[in-house]
């Protein structure tokens, strides 16, 4: 694989090593995933475990966690780079709930499993995305601000 989701992931002690400091200036985990892949570690995926999610979370309390995660991971994947650069993904961060959306339903259909419910949180997913759209937009033009430490 390339690239893990980083609530699904686990690491290998030694793995940790290869991070350096890396693991304490709170990288998210593709940042991570992507060091230890120039260590030579291959990421696996085992599609057989599955991952419940058992937090509650009110609406709007995860939108904001939405927008906060994608501003702090635009901060961090633009952090050094050129303004041009920057004002570019700024440019088209606002394809990105499409796109995602696209992805997930991509997943769904791949798999043929859960088509109702996918259907059913469309809407929601819709509302998800476009905050997360607006925070990549917030972080490719303004940083990652505080957004690291208020997501949980």
């Amino acid at each position: 694989m390339s690239d893990i989701p980083g609530n699904n992931t686990s690491y290998r002690r030694e793995f940790l090593d290869y991070l350096g400091g890396a693991l304490e200036t709170g990288l998210w985990e593709n940042f991570l995933n992507a060091k230890l892949q120039e260590h030579g570690v291959k990421l696996f995926s085992d599609p057989s475990i599955v991952v419940y999610h058992r937090k509650c979370f009110g609406f709007r309390y995860f939108l904001s966690q939405r927008y906060h995660y994608a501003r702090s991971f635009a901060g961090m994947r633009t952090k050094g780079v050129s303004l041009w650069r920057r004002l570019l993904f700024a440019g088209f961060s606002p394809l990105l709930p499409a796109l995602l959306i696209g992805r997930i339903g991509w997943r769904v259909l791949t798999k043929r499993r859960h088509l109702g419910r996918f259907f059913q949180a469309l809407p929601f997913l819709a509302v998800f995305t476009l905050s997360w759209g607006v925070g990549e937009f917030v972080g490719y033009l303004f940083g990652a601000g505080e957004s690291l430490l208020k997501v949980e």
